[in-house]
């Protein structure tokens, strides 16, 4: 059956009796994004976007899963968790992301965008870019095009983490040329991989939005590779900034272009330019704004016992940490030599919290902790489970935060699993542990999960996988709950 058809056969299908697929947004070959209600208990949790994935490589996409959902920054689309499922007895790998309003390639349907919608566009695509160039390891997109940007609220982000690829080095080699065509730079059709990679894809990107169109005069895929290889890329006439940009993201060697960071530098100094006006001249045009015969100092005084009084008032709007003891500082002594001990449901030792599943490792300066000098490892021997309750209003929502890591101790088992939970509502977090993570620099991840209050006291608990049979599990500390009503 043609996938796209297979795709289209799926709305109105739930996954898990929680997902439920209301409309297809888009396919590829083996791909397909939705519009999704996610419900519990008859109740509507939110709208999300889901993608669904056919599983013809199961390992390779589940790491690129992992990718998206451990990836954290304003500029690239929120992924909260991804998961395994069945549908018309078809296995799938599905990816839950937070819903767009619409991509780039819907909004250049429209026509042209303002210069200063582009200079913000191309700004948050830097800082996406930016911040994935700057990870350790290094992580290269490959596949940077309007259908993968997406606007949400007032940002545009940068979404599908399929072809992801993370280096330990500046460049490495691949026999797969990935990407799409018209955005891959030569060296992609060589099998070279590097951060330069994804500029080049930015440079075309700039021409395609001012001008509408890409830099070739053919759709033949063969003729466009030959352009690129052979660099006879006509770039047009451009306004400044974009025209040295761009020039400067389709230096044919990788090595030469200009990086993420330099274009944001530019971009923010262009904008400095247009605001830079004489301070004179400045001060002479508000004065008669503020209208008020007072002298300057009384004007100040004022000013600074206004931000007083603002600050005085709002200082008991701070959220409220609802968790107690959430970095696991107090509890029983710590074994000095092995510097962890060995927990289970019948030796409670930490202040607040009641072990619900056998067993779990108390760690004090074992390794680089989150918060703190205590942090837990979920997989004692085998998975365990922690939880505390606290009271909370029905029909409620409430944010948990909490740092995860993964003990590094054993690689055999890369990926580690936490599954958070209140009553049936259930969130899947994962963490790799590859890419130089050690004792030392275990690198913790803050993620994010919230849920409906559903009694007036609520249990929230942290669970090991139980697929994880090993000593080495996932690592947790810094547990925060907040109530958002």
């Amino acid at each position: 059956m043609n996938n796209q058809l297979l795709f289209k056969m799926l709305e109105g299908q739930n996954i898990d009796n929680k997902y439920y697929l209301k409309k297809l947004l888009g396919s590829g070959g083996f791909g397909g994004v939705y519009l999704a209600d996610e419900v519990v208990k008859d109740r509507l949790i939110r709208t999300v976007a889901i993608k669904l994935i056919i599983t013809d490589n199961p390992d390779k996409q589940l790491d690129e899963l992992i990718f998206s959902t451990t990836l954290e920054h304003p500029n690239l689309i929120n992924c909260y968790t991804c998961g395994e499922c069945e549908l018309n007895n078809i296995e799938f790998l599905y990816l839950l992301m937070e819903k767009a309003d619409y991509s780039l390639e819907d909004e250049l349907k429209k026509g042209k965008l303002s210069e200063e919608k582009v200079k913000q566009l191309v700004l948050d695509i830097a800082n996406g870019l930016d911040y994935l160039h700057s990870q350790q390891p290094v992580i290269v997109h490959r596949d940077l095009k309007p259908g993968n940007i997406l606007r949400v609220g007032d940002k545009w982000k940068i979404s599908d983490f399929g072809l992801v690829r993370s280096l330990k080095n500046t460049a490495t080699q691949t026999t797969t040329i990935m990407g799409s065509m018209g955005y891959a730079p030569s060296e992609a059709y060589e099998g070279t991989i590097s951060t330069a990679w994804d500029i080049w894809s930015l440079g075309i990107l700039i021409i395609e939005i001012l001008t509408g169109k890409l830099p070739f005069e053919t759709n033949d895929s063969e003729h466009i590779r030959k352009l690129v290889i052979n660099d006879k890329i006509t770039i047009p006439s451009l306004e400044y900034p974009f025209n040295k940009i761009v020039r400067e993201c389709l230096i044919k060697d990788y090595q030469n272009r200009i990086s993420a960071r330099e274009i944001i530098k530019m971009l923010i100094k262009d904008q400095e330019k247009l605001i830079n006006i004489n301070p004179e001249y400045q001060f002479s045009k508000y004065i008669p704004l503020i209208n008020l015969n007072i002298s300057i100092l009384s004007f100040l005084i004022l000013i600074g016992l206004s931000i007083y009084n603002y600050r005085g008032n709002n200082l008991d709007k701070t959220p409220k940490n609802l968790i107690k003891n959430g970095s696991f500082e107090e509890g029983v002594e710590i074994n000095k030599d092995t510097k962890f001990n060995g927990l289970n449901t019948k030796s409670q030792g930490i202040t607040n919290w009641e072990i619900k599943t056998d067993d779990i490792d108390y760690k004090e300066n074992f390794w680089q902790n989150s918060d703190g000098n205590r942090s837990l490892d979920l997989n004692g021997g085998k998975a365990g489970a922690i939880s505390q309750t606290f009271p909370t209003k029905i029909g409620d929502r409430y944010l948990v935060q909490f740092d995860m890591a993964g003990n590094p101790d054993n690689q055999e088992i890369p990926i580690r699993k936490i599954i958070v939970s209140t009553g049936e509502q259930q969130g899947h977090f994962v963490f790799d542990i590859r890419g130089g993570k050690t004792r030392e620099n275990m690198q913790w991840q803050t993620f994010k999960w919230e849920f409906i209050a559903e009694d007036s006291m609520t249990t929230l608990t942290f669970s090991g996988s139980s697929g994880n049979t090993s000593a080495y599990g996932a690592t947790l500390d810094n547990v925060r709950v907040f109530h958002l009503k």
